[in-house]
């Protein structure tokens, strides 16, 4: 039971005169707590999902792609592709992945960029 979208008194938080003063700002603040909770809890959600789908084109790229294949066996790029913000983030965008399997320049393009990163990893 998902207790987010009941109103507090629904779920048994009765313990404070509603008719009060204090019982309406505590009441506020306490729909207030729940509310951030489920906005926390909702985008950590949204964040594991978003992570899921970047492995899983990591994934379909390693089988798909002889030149991602490639570059995956590299260590180096490997830890890249699995730790690095900025390259999941390209590896989830479509348009841009499709550039690099028609285009051996973007390839290269994308080889420099992340051997600059993997330099500043190292350092």
């Amino acid at each position: 039971m998902n207790f987010y979208h009941y109103p507090l008194t629904q779920i048994g938080l009765t313990f404070v005169n509603q008719y009060s003063w204090g019982g309406i700002i505590i009441g506020a603040l306490l729909e207030l707590l729940a509310g951030l909770l489920e906005v926390f809890v909702s985008s950590r959600e949204d964040a594991e999902a978003r992570e899921r789908r970047i492995d899983r084109r990591i994934k379909k790229l390693v089988k798909e792609q002889e030149w991602f294949d490639l570059l995956y066996q590299d260590e180096r790029y490997r830890n890249l592709f699995h730790s690095n913000a900025q390259v999941r983030e390209k590896l989830l965008d479509r348009k841009y992945m499709r550039t690099l399997e028609q285009s051996v320049h973007e390839r290269d393009l994308f080889q420099r960029e992340l051997d600059e990163l993997a330099l500043l990893v190292q350092k």
